[in-house]
């Protein structure tokens, strides 16, 4: 049996081991439309009252059963997993109507792009060659985020503007997640150095040390307090502007990741040419496809308070 075969009879299997448990369950298989466009096959368990429920991702579920682990331990972890979901569920007494979501709207960035299939049902702001989209957090811990995309139909039901999601979830983003700026660590720069070694210019900029370097010369990782989803705060009102009273000059902005963006000013010796390269680097050594935001570099001018992309002035808003 081919690997393709085998994966789709382990599915099946697993499914019907899963409704041999849940009998009184919907047990379904589900394709789910991930970030950029990433699509994962996904085994879906709930009741018919139950609001959310939990996706075991079965491409990973089958890399365990390839590993070794057999079906009866995967199947007693799926159960497992599945009830102690349904525990933090209730725990969390989750509600979507407005009045109890309004206060947990929040914002954030994505590739247009890549992400046509997930725009097409869900309310978003096009800025730029990127996306406004708006999420509901359900659940804010130390381990991670947990969050619902708002759908068209969510927001139908909500009857509410866009535009008026936008204005109230920028708000409730910049409380919930607040931003933080620093100059880049080490580590981050030693990263970013692998992914750039044929250019000269720019290997040179980062190879030099504080000593050598003013602080203004210094490259800034832009994000939030928690380091999720931290490209966002770009549409903080003020945050491009104070950074760049901090910098006294026009600079450049990297998407890292959908997490945080990469400001260098624009008084460095570096050919803004270059940073494209760095950011096409960067995306297919260091950030998985999921996370990638974009292969292009924006420009903050100081002069008129906007954005860009960089090669095209006609893109600032």
């Amino acid at each position: 049996m081919g690997l393709k075969k085998e994966y789709e009879h382990f599915c099946e299997q697993i499914k019907e081991e899963i409704i041999g448990e849940f009998p009184e369950h919907i047990v379904e298989i589900r394709d789910v439309v991930k970030n950029n466009g990433k699509h994962v096959r996904t085994l879906m368990i709930r009741r018919e009252d139950q609001k959310v429920s939990p996706n075991f991702y079965l491409d990973e579920i089958y890399a365990k059963f390839r590993q070794g682990m057999s079906v009866k331990e995967i199947v007693e972890q799926i159960v497992s997993g599945y009830e102690q979901s349904i525990l933090e569920g209730e725990k969390l007494n989750v509600d979507f109507a407005f009045k109890n979501c309004r206060e947990k709207i929040v914002l954030r960035l994505i590739s247009g792009e890549r992400n046509r299939e997930i725009l097409e049902e869900v309310p978003h702001i096009p800025f730029l060659d990127l996306a406004i989209v708006f999420y509901v957090v359900i659940r804010e811990e130390k381990d991670g985020i947990g969050s619902i995309r708002v759908s068209n139909l969510l927001q139908e039901q909500w009857d509410i503007s866009t535009q008026a999601l936008f204005v109230l979830a920028l708000d409730n983003t910049q409380r919930i997640f607040p931003a933080r700026e620093a100059m880049m660590l080490n580590m981050m720069e030693e990263q970013m150095m692998e992914a750039m070694e044929s250019n000269e210019d720019i290997r040179e900029y980062f190879e030099r040390r504080d000593g050598e370097r003013d602080e203004l010369d210094f490259p800034y990782v832009i994000t939030n307090a928690c380091g999720i989803n931290g490209a966002t705060v770009i549409l903080y009102p003020d945050v491009l502007e104070q950074l760049g009273q901090k910098f006294a000059a026009d600079y450049f902005l990297l998407p890292s990741s959908i997490h945080e963006f990469i400001a260098i000013s624009s008084e460095t010796n570096i050919v803004a040419e270059h940073l494209r390269f760095v950011v096409g680097k960067v995306n297919s050594l260091c950030v998985s496809d999921e996370e990638q935001l974009s292969e292009n570099v924006y420009y903050y001018s100081i002069e008129t308070g906007k954005i860009s992309i960089w090669d095209d002035g006609r893109s600032s808003v």
